[in-house]
């Protein structure tokens, strides 16, 4: 027993070196070699007739690499999930984009749950769990409300909302369920973006950055952060519990 207790360490440990080293790696060729350069919204501004023409030849090759390219982005933590969302709205427009998102960032967001589920649960659990008993219970108890309020709040990283669910002991099912309906509103406002951005290069215009700031995009934003309030405004008016019988005095 106690060898094989010995055993199941060592393999433990060796899986958690293997995904720090290929995450850690993935990250450092990212940045080594500028490949942000390649999800600016220069790039995409540049690009948006060319990479539009492509979709209306090839659209099955073109739907299956945005899949696996968002996937891979959500399950490496790239810093690139929001300009993938805005992509999806200069490919495929606002719908197609948001229904595209949706499903690769879950896809990507389960796996790296997954992972971050089956390597470092048992650590994280047996060296600070104690401390976090409270908030682990409250999480899990709430889980799908939370996972949908995170997803979204836009000054969330991403990848923060796939790791820390997996380590706080939450479900498979109510992650994805929270991440698939959480990531519908703002990954919208993005493909929204992307989808006027489409437009103003079509008809001749040069976009920047700021002229996507519209009001209509700020009441986006604004109507997405009320969405990620509303379940927990719900929850805290609703699930007051009413004592229909007053202390008295003994």
């Amino acid at each position: 027993m106690v060898r094989k207790a010995r055993l199941q360490r060592r393999l433990l440990w060796f899986r958690q070196l293997l995904v720090i080293l290929t995450l850690g790696g993935v990250l450092a060729a990212y940045f080594f070699f500028d490949l942000s350069e390649w999800f600016s919204f220069e790039v995409l501004a540049a690009r948006t007739l060319e990479a539009r023409e492509l979709v209306e030849d090839r659209p099955l090759e073109v739907v299956g690499g945005f899949l696996l390219a968002l996937s891979l982005v959500t399950l490496f933590c790239i810093p690139a999930v929001a300009m993938m969302q805005i992509l999806s709205g200069l490919l495929f427009g606002p719908l197609l984009g948001t229904f595209l998102s949706v499903v690769a960032q879950t896809l990507g967001g389960v796996l790296a749950f997954l992972v971050a589920r089956s390597t470092f649960r048992q650590s994280f659990a047996r060296l600070i769990g104690r401390y976090l008993g409270g908030l682990e219970a409250g999480f899990k108890a709430n889980a799908f409300t939370y996972i949908v309020a995170l997803r979204m709040t836009p000054i969330m990283p991403y990848w923060v909302v796939n790791i820390a669910p997996s380590l706080l002991g939450v479900s498979l099912w109510p992650f994805t369920l929270g991440t698939l309906v959480g990531a519908i509103p703002l990954t919208f406002v993005y493909a929204a973006f992307g989808t006027g951005l489409a437009e103003v290069i079509e008809a001749g215009g040069q976009p920047e950055l700021a002229d996507l700031m519209t009001p209509r995009a700020a009441l986006l934003i604004l109507l997405a952060l009320l969405f990620a309030l509303a379940p927990l405004l719900m929850r805290r008016w609703f699930g007051r519990k009413v004592n229909p019988y007053p202390d008295q005095e003994s």
